[in-house]
């Protein structure tokens, strides 16, 4: 029989005891979340983009869920959830780092009006993201060094050109731990 405890359970039974991050063993959770209304020119151009949130740069995400109102009449509307430098202005991000870093053209919550939060983190392709990354802090997520930023904008951007959005509701949760 093989036994085998994860890094965290290691480092408590080292001689001596090896501290674990309080953001991975102990850490509070926190929330970010709203419900915010769109127009349809909001979303209806491949490259549009919702800012969800502005993070600090030691966040580690431990969810990120969505859900909608309906947004296309269609099958077109579909976003990237991603990772972006923090903007300059509350309406645009900063520069692209890596654009679905955490999901990849997500459209199930987002186009029939599901009354559920859908989890679209880890939903990406990106082969970037692996298992190995899993509770990193986003500046690590950014490939940057701790002091880089000071936060990073977490943000949906429309993949394709919709042929029939429409206006609705937006809500999110991204569940994240820096302590």
């Amino acid at each position: 029989m093989v036994n085998t405890a994860s890094l965290l359970v290691t480092n408590m039974v080292a001689t001596p005891p090896t501290l674990n991050p309080v953001g991975k063993l102990g850490g509070r959770v926190r929330v970010a979340m709203d419900s915010f209304e769109v127009v349809a020119a909001d979303i209806d151009a491949s490259g549009d983009t919702l800012v969800l949130a502005r993070l600090p740069e030691d966040a580690r995400i431990l969810s990120i869920k969505m859900l909608t109102d309906d947004l296309d009449s269609g099958t077109d509307v579909a976003w990237d959830v991603g990772l972006y430098e923090a903007g300059t202005t509350s309406a645009a991000p900063g520069t692209v780092i890596d654009a679905n870093r955490y999901a990849s053209a997500k459209t199930n919550a987002l186009l029939s009006g599901s009354n559920a939060l859908t989890e679209v983190y880890g939903e990406s392709t990106d082969d970037t993201d692996s298992v190995d990354e899993y509770g990193n802090e986003l500046y690590s997520h950014a490939n940057e060094t701790r002091g880089t930023r000071t936060h990073y904008d977490i943000v949906a951007t429309q993949t394709a050109t919709a042929t029939g959005a429409a206006a609705g509701t937006i809500a999110f949760s991204i569940q994240y731990t820096i302590d």
